[in-house]
């Protein structure tokens, strides 16, 4: 342990460890050994750090191959507007934390964290912020599963329910991200940690030093269960709606942790062009017109009776 000590209370030979050949990864050392006050005022991504960056989406293609026949998969790119920060408040050593990946040492978003602010925005926005009423809706238990409440849809009443959309953990997919060091300075800390003293202006502030992301895009992956009772295009509207009004992470009433919603729909407009262009791709003329004019207005007879006469014709 002594090692580490002066290595903190060093930052010139921090510095040079953390960039030897890229294999020591300061970061590793946060919230275990380093003191955030002994870190330099940034953080840049290492050698060890870009390299995992960029097998994160060959790892998922093998992810989305083997999941293919049950699950259909949405794609979207999380740039953050600022600054955010996950972790805040998790167990440290320290005052303060933010959420590293154990191994990799990279910021990251759990799955269960995109998770939870969509479903919160649904019980907030959709059902007058009562969770007994979200569970009474079919679909919101098809999304993200519960006991039933209430008799009302198909679902029966007091049955379990496993949710049948997926989501992964969101790891950076650019290499220039940034950790930094940001500052909160509560107020009256005398009266909010003992509470026996009124909050008074002779008291002073204290500031908090804590690490924040900045400069971060986040891939984003949902998967979804192949069922008649989930629509992916419900799902991404959802998922655009929450993210317009919410942010994620802690201190997001300050600002922290909200994404730029127009990179997320074009990136997703893109995603959405390359599957149709695989789709296609090993199609015959035929099989192109057929996909192309299913794709438009069934609302009309003559489209759907000419759709079924084309189906008839390519073999």
């Amino acid at each position: 342990m002594s090692k580490y000590k002066i290595i903190h209370k060093n930052n010139k030979i921090n510095a040079i460890l953390a960039n030897l050949n890229g294999l020591i990864n300061t970061k590793l050392r946060i919230n275990k050994f380093t003191e955030i006050k002994n870190l330099p005022g940034r953080l840049a991504p290492i050698k060890s750090e870009k390299k995992v960056i960029n097998n994160q989406s060959k790892k998922f293609n093998t992810i989305k191959k083997e999941w293919s026949k049950n699950y259909d998969f949405l794609e979207f790119e999380f740039k953050l507007l600022d600054k955010m920060v996950i972790g805040l408040g998790d167990i440290s050593i320290h005052e303060t934390s933010i959420l590293l990946h154990h191994i990799y040492g990279i910021p990251y978003i759990p799955g269960q964290a995109i998770k939870g602010v969509i479903r919160n925005y649904i019980i907030k926005a959709r059902h007058d912020e009562f969770e007994e009423k979200a569970f009474k809706c079919d679909k919101f238990i098809s999304y993200f599963g519960g006991e039933k409440q209430g008799d009302s849809g198909v679902k029966k009443a007091g049955q379990n329910y496993q949710g049948k959309v997926i989501f992964f953990d969101a790891f950076p997919c650019n290499d220039n991200y940034i950790i930094e060091k940001d500052v909160m300075t509560p107020h009256y800390k005398d009266y909010y940690e003992a509470g026996k003293k009124a909050p008074t202006d002779d008291m002073k502030p204290v500031p908090i030093e804590f690490l924040v992301v900045k400069n971060a895009i986040f891939k984003v992956y949902i998967a979804i269960k192949k069922s008649n009772d989930i629509n992916k295009e419900e799902v991404k509207e959802l998922f655009f709606e929450t993210f317009k009004f919410m942010g994620i992470g802690a201190k997001t009433n300050l600002g922290y942790g909200f994404i730029d919603i127009e990179h997320i729909k074009n990136k997703y407009n893109e995603f959405k062009s390359k599957l149709e262009k695989e789709k296609t791709k090993n199609m015959s003329v035929g099989e192109k017109i057929v996909y192309n004019f299913k794709k438009g207005d069934f609302n009309s007879r003559f489209g759907q009776f000419w759709a079924n006469k084309l189906d008839k014709l390519v073999v």
